[in-house]
């Protein structure tokens, strides 16, 4: 009896351990590697659907104005007072002195039934831009590039949340259909792309209005996974920044 009664002891205590083992397996399979904050995969799918709606909520209100409103491209205006650089003043490059009035904006409160300006801080990175003048980690920015893969060779106007975590990156990426691995170190040179005429060209101004770059930076040329998408989540600052990686969605292709 003693024997079998510590047989069926020391066969409970293997159930425990291997159930231990598989509970941690398991913990670890719902992890995204490549950054520090080891989040469940279930709170990164949750972060990258709230971005994903909130670009989508853009590009309702943007065609709106564009298709049901008939208002010119080069008159909207994506002024707001959220938005900021890491010297705490206004991203103003989102403005557009071309805009005179509500029906052309693309924020509230500018327009009672415009978009609500979010600020992604769940998502960003956890260090502080390395200089005063770049955009705040979790904050967005309308930019033009040319999308490699996408429209004509003329500028597409896009969307960037600057500053993002490696693991939200990867995540995202993921989700739109790009295996990805990035992580702090990660730079435009180290992906392929040249950094001096892949960032993007600012759209908006401070005083002026919106205009078109007629020589605009390219993106997707080297780094040939990106061609043909419509976003996506990459390095987009120079080399020596210390936070890079961003988020940009195509807003309009051209």
């Amino acid at each position: 009896m003693k024997n079998q009664s510590g047989g069926a002891i020391f066969i409970i205590l293997i159930c425990i351990v291997m159930f231990a083992a598989l509970s941690y397996a398991v913990s670890q399979s719902m992890r995204v590697s490549g950054g520090n904050s080891g989040l469940s995969k279930e709170k990164l799918d949750l972060q990258v659907t709230e971005v994903l709606d909130f670009f989508e909520a853009m590009k309702l209100r943007y065609t709106k104005l564009t298709t049901l409103n008939k208002v010119p491209v080069l008159d909207i205006s994506f002024k707001n007072d959220v938005y900021k650089r890491v010297d705490d003043t206004l991203l103003c490059n989102n403005n557009n002195s071309a805009c005179a009035t509500s029906a052309c904006e693309m924020y509230s409160p500018y327009a009672p039934d415009g978009v609500k300006p979010i600020i992604f801080n769940d998502i960003a990175a956890t260090l502080t831009p390395s200089s005063p003048t770049y955009q705040k980690n979790g904050h967005v920015m309308i930019v033009q590039l040319q999308a490699e893969g996408i429209g004509s060779t003329s500028p597409d106007l896009a969307l960037r949340i600057f500053g993002v975590s490696p693991e939200f990156c990867n995540a995202y990426n993921a989700k739109n259909g790009i295996t990805t691995a990035y992580d702090m170190n990660t730079t435009m040179t180290s992906i392929g792309e040249t950094v001096s005429s892949s960032q993007g060209n600012i759209w908006g101004s401070c005083t002026l209005a919106a205009s078109w770059n007629a020589t605009p930076d390219r993106f997707g040329e080297e780094a040939t996974i990106f061609r043909g998408k419509m976003t996506f989540c990459a390095p987009a600052r120079l080399d020596a920044a210390n936070v890079r990686l961003a988020v940009t969605y195509i807003l309009q292709a051209r």
